[in-house]
């Protein structure tokens, strides 16, 4: 997994400018990149889903999904207490 994000961080430079020459969303580039940090678990997911292993294919999305909630949920809060910005959890609806 550590490969994974340290891959995630260099490429986020050329995603980033990717978005931005393309004048893309500025979200995509955070989708992007959690998807090249989740793609191991989903390829081990669907692997063992094709192999017929539906208990182990649920474990490993449901591990994934806790942990990426679990641990990311509470850094940027930690940050945003931190650097005394304020944090929104939840998007807005559109008028």
């Amino acid at each position: 997994m550590v490969p994974i994000v340290l891959l995630s961080k260099k490429l986020a430079t050329l995603v980033d400018f990717a978005v931005d020459s393309w004048q893309l969303p500025v979200g995509l580039s955070g989708i992007l990149i959690a998807l090249l940090v989740l793609a191991p678990e989903g390829v081990s997911a669907l692997k063992a889903a094709l192999a017929n292993q539906l208990q182990r294919s649920v474990n490993i999305c449901l591990g994934s999904s806790l942990s990426t909630i679990g641990m990311t949920v509470p850094a940027v809060v930690a940050i945003a207490l931190i650097t005394d910005q304020k944090l929104v959890l939840a998007c807005h609806p559109s008028p």
